[in-house]
């Protein structure tokens, strides 16, 4: 099976079209192709980051997974990647060894994250790749939800802290309950996603910086930043965001 996998080629496409453009003297337009390019190889980079992590976590090695968690964190925020990531790859060993401060942290800091805007356009490394902006709130809901339903969470449901912002971010969950001054439906099961591989989103990243939209993709956002889920298999479904019914 991995004989059958495509092989990466020996010479990235970006450094031959770079190349061409500045024999032609279009640097600028050189410049935007490399931005595009490393953005996009950023995304890649972050989610083989989140990988090892979890890697070590399963392995039973602590210490380096929170020593490659510190380093995610360093390079999300050198390489202007969305901060949710950075606060993603910290709860990953926090919820491993059941630490509720550090949990209730980093979740409370993604959900904040995901509502704040992004526009990694502004940054130098990308200042003329043409990026737009990212809009990565719609994930809100599937994040919630992956929190109110995962196991790995279920030490965290006795807190009063936990509980209180499950429901501060159920309103924008359910809004029809929150108008009525419901209290939130209760979760029914998981909901149905949408299947994809992380190497599907990576390729789609590369899409993306060859030609970029109005809004960021959530695969070039890199990993959705629900909870860590349970098994490999739902982890690859992680890679890129989720679909619910």
């Amino acid at each position: 099976m991995m004989a059958r996998l495509p092989r990466e080629p020996l010479a990235a496409r970006w450094t031959l079209e770079t190349g061409l453009l500045l024999a032609r003297g279009e640097r600028e337009q050189a410049a935007t192709y490399v931005q595009k390019a490393l953005f996009a190889r950023a995304g890649d980079m972050q989610q083989m980051l989140l990988r090892l992590i979890q890697m070590e976590l399963d392995a039973d090695e602590p210490d380096r997974a929170q020593a490659l968690a510190d380093l995610t964190s360093r390079f999300v925020e050198l390489l202007c990647m969305h901060p949710y990531t950075g606060h993603l790859a910290q709860l990953m060993p926090a919820l491993k060894r059941k630490d509720t401060q550090a949990c209730m942290t980093h979740i409370r800091a993604m959900l904040e994250a995901l509502q704040a805007p992004w526009s990694p356009g502004e940054c130098l490394p990308y200042d003329r790749a043409g990026l737009g902006r990212g809009a990565p709130s719609d994930m809100l809901g599937g994040i919630v939800r992956e929190i109110e339903e995962s196991e790995e969470y279920a030490f965290l449901r006795e807190n009063a802290d936990f509980r209180a912002l499950l429901a501060q971010y159920g309103k924008a969950v359910y809004p029809r309950e929150a108008k009525k001054g419901l209290e939130p439906a209760a979760p029914c099961g998981r909901r149905r996603q949408v299947e994809r591989r992380e190497s599907q989103g990576a390729a789609e990243c590369r899409d993306y910086a060859s030609s970029p939209g109005d809004e960021i993709p959530k695969q070039v956002l890199g990993r959705q930043p629900n909870v860590p889920p349970k098994s490999e298999k739902s982890r690859l479904r992680a890679g890129c965001a989720a679909a619910y019914d």
